[in-house]
């Protein structure tokens, strides 16, 4: 039961846990890769517009070279440096000069992260050099002697002079692009924690969904080991409207329809039954085939004057009585009851040993009965014996009767013989035809006894009998 549920319950929450988390890695690596996308996108317009408007405020500073100038210009930088924008490093101003018919960048004013006219070096200066060569307004670099990460932003500081552009320098802006990915750090723990709130509204919900599915499946699953233990009385009340409800409406279909085999059963052979189960109804039809068979005859001796002593109450008492005893040593012997005749059972055997064991069958019957008689005697109970035919032979089995009643069962003279035999078997005595005889009498203490001519046979049967004839010493 346990496995059943957990099993439904854990591949619920499995499939819906996969389901959610791989959405959500799908979700964040396009919306993060956006966002990513959107964040540099934006601070780097920013920035490249920040650099832009330095150049252009210290194209005046440069040109004038006045304190008055360069003051303006500090308080703008303090400002920018003051707002603690983030991502901002460093803001500095270079001045153009030529040494020795080279051009030169020298410190003019900034975050302070260079002296005054400190010069840049011939490395820095063929890198700025080729940046703007190339009109490439950034690069990824590492900041001022730092082993930190960062985007260096250049632009030309101009002034207009005489429709010509002069290059008085350059401003250039180091900015840390880790904010963008602390701001990448940030949703991705914003949506950590969505995804755990979500699986765990998830977990819950599947969990309560799968004990509503588990449930009744639990049931029956109960059922059924029920019924594999032989209780038919069950049925299962389960409304739903899906398909565990169709699901319960079969079972209970089936187990109506093993009812209703386990009473037919009383009523109707289990050769006969086999036959139905093999064919489609509208298949069965009249007709039969030659089998090999094996026929016990049991009667119960002195029945019509017993019949006449007591009242029809204690008659049938007393011949289901012994019926279901002779009825269950032929079962366990593999043999089937084909009908009953009044006081008299019909029984078949088929397979390699159906006459050995028709005839153990008879031999229990006989011991069964008179341990059972001595019983019933002591306790004032009517005993009765019984008188045993058996015979073997070809027969023809099949459905006999009419279009709207049928009987299955087997025909022939075989089992004419086996009912002659009991007819004239006596108390207690088994006959059994010589023919059918075709393994060791001697252990079974068979005796052959005197030929019999019975009624529809032209020539006398020859027989063996369980009982020791009065003429033989």
């Amino acid at each position: 039961m346990w496995k059943l549920f957990g099993g439904i319950r854990l591949k619920i929450i499995s499939m819906i846990v996969i389901i959610i988390l791989a959405t959500v890695m799908i979700i964040n690596t396009i919306i993060l890769s956006i966002t990513e996308d959107s964040l540099k996108e934006q601070a780097f317009t920013m920035t490249q517009t920040l650099v832009n408007t330095v150049s252009n405020f210290s194209s005046t500073a440069l040109y004038e070279r006045s304190y008055a100038t360069k003051v303006t210009l500090d308080e703008l930088l303090k400002k920018i440096k003051a707002s603690k924008s983030k991502g901002l490093l460093d803001i500095s101003i270079f001045y153009t000069k030529k040494d020795n018919n080279q051009q030169s960048y020298y410190y003019y004013t900034g975050f302070g992260n260079y002296g005054q006219d400190e010069k840049l070096s011939i490395e820095k200066t063929e890198q700025l050099s080729n940046m703007l060569k190339n009109n490439q307004t950034y690069i990824k670099t590492a900041y001022f002697k730092k082993n930190i990460d960062s985007y260096l932003f250049i632009d030309h500081v101009k002034v207009q002079f005489d429709s010509k552009e002069i290059e008085l320098g350059i401003a250039m802006l180091s900015y840390n692009p880790n904010v963008i990915d602390k701001v990448i750090d940030k949703v991705l723990l914003l949506s950590y924690i969505a995804t755990a709130i979500i699986l765990a509204i998830s977990v819950f919900f599947a969990n309560y969904i799968s004990v509503l599915l588990s449930r009744p499946i639990i049931k029956i699953s109960k059922a059924a080991k029920q019924i594999s233990s032989g209780d038919l009385d069950i049925k299962l009340n389960i409304k739903s409207n899906d398909e565990i409800g169709e699901l319960v409406y079969e079972f209970n279909s089936m187990v109506f329809g093993l009812k209703e085999r386990v009473k037919m059963k009383k009523f109707v052979s289990t050769s006969t039954m086999d036959m139905i189960s093999s064919k489609d109804v509208s298949n069965i039809n009249l007709g039969g085939e030659y089998q090999r068979q094996t026929f016990l005859f049991s009667d119960i001796r002195n029945f019509t004057s017993m019949s006449e002593s007591y009242t029809p109450k204690e008659v049938v008492s007393i011949i289901n009585f012994y019926l279901n005893l002779q009825s269950q040593i032929i079962l366990k012997h593999d043999g089937d009851i084909d009908k009953y005749i009044g006081d008299e059972i019909m029984a078949s055997f088929n397979g390699p040993n159906a006459t050995i064991n028709a005839l153990e069958a008879s031999i229990e019957i006989q011991q069964s009965i008179k341990e059972e008689n001595a019983f019933r005697v002591q306790n004032n109970l009517i005993p009765c014996e019984v008188g045993i035919g058996i015979n073997e032979g070809e027969v023809i089995v099949g459905n006999i009767g009419s279009n709207l009643h049928m009987d299955f069962t087997s025909i022939g003279s075989v089992v004419n013989l086996a009912s002659r035999l009991c007819s004239n078997a006596k108390v207690n005595e088994i006959l059994i035809s010589k023919q059918s005889c075709t393994f060791d009498i001697d252990k079974y203490k068979l005796l052959s006894t005197q030929d019999i001519k019975l009624k529809g046979f032209d020539k006398p049967i020859k027989i063996y009998s369980n009982l020791k004839n009065k003429n033989d010493k």
